[in-house]
């Protein structure tokens, strides 16, 4: 549900012809602890089929507080850290992604809610990192753009954009005064959901046997050390055999 009324009409709506239907509902605003994102949330709320809901995009521990005074269960943690996101260049605004899971988990492990990172997930390491910061769950975008399932292909070929992107704009009516997005390139299908989930869940599982842990559950921060890395040993975890030169 977003800030138009369109989006909470047509939810009314099917509440109405659904009623012992049980949803749960995400909160899609690009800046979540806001006016417009408490009373959408305290209206969602007041809604006995609606169990769940999700906050609008948030990256301080103050923000995920108000978020779940408001009512939200669950919390989407990331500000300019997409693929596509130019919101840091355009506004200075945002956090860093990992520190902002771990700062909010900090702040509301005692209140039992569910943290999901949202953005800069590009491997299943960072993915491991998310979950072991804090994060309960993580959001994918690009990681998923190319599955022949997603949406968008025309003659076997898509691009990749922002939702704040200036032709997404255009295309949906809007005047696009102001772009908070890019346009990645053309791509082509490659692999299905299947193949990236598997991915991820190998990566998850086989980082889990590192640690010496027996589930996804004991993923916590209590049970991990974060170290500091230089620039040096940030090469040193990547391939760097692959290239010609390093044979």
């Amino acid at each position: 549900v977003g800030p138009q009324d369109a989006s909470l009409h047509r939810l009314l709506n099917l509440l109405n012809k659904e009623p012992n239907l049980k949803v749960a509902v995400a909160i899609d605003i690009a800046h979540g602890h806001s006016i417009i994102g408490r009373q959408i949330t305290r209206l969602l709320r007041e809604l006995p089929q609606v169990v769940e809901i999700m906050s609008g995009s948030i990256c301080t521990a103050e923000a995920a507080l108000d978020c779940i005074n408001w009512g939200c269960t669950h919390l989407r943690c990331g500000i300019g850290n997409g693929s596509l996101c130019t919101t840091r260049l355009q506004t200075k605004i945002g956090f860093p992604g990992l520190s902002a899971v771990y700062r909010i988990f900090e702040a509301t492990k005692h209140l039992h809610t569910h943290i999901i990172a949202d953005g800069g997930i590009r491997s299943p390491g960072d993915a491991v990192a998310y979950l072991a910061a804090g994060a309960t769950g993580v959001m994918l975008g690009k990681g998923f753009v190319r599955c022949k399932e997603s949406a968008g292909w025309v003659d076997g070929l898509k691009h990749y954009r922002g939702q704040a992107s200036q032709s997404f704009q255009i295309e949906n009516g809007k005047e696009a005064k102001y772009i908070e997005g890019e346009i990645g390139p053309e791509i082509s299908p490659q692999g299905t959901v299947q193949d990236v989930v598997s991915q991820y869940e190998a990566g998850i599982k086989s980082a889990i046997s590192y640690l010496g842990l027996s589930s996804l559950s004991e993923l916590q921060p209590e049970n991990v050390e974060f170290i500091r890395q230089i620039t040096s040993g940030y090469i040193e975890e990547t391939p760097h055999g692959l290239s010609r030169s390093s044979w």
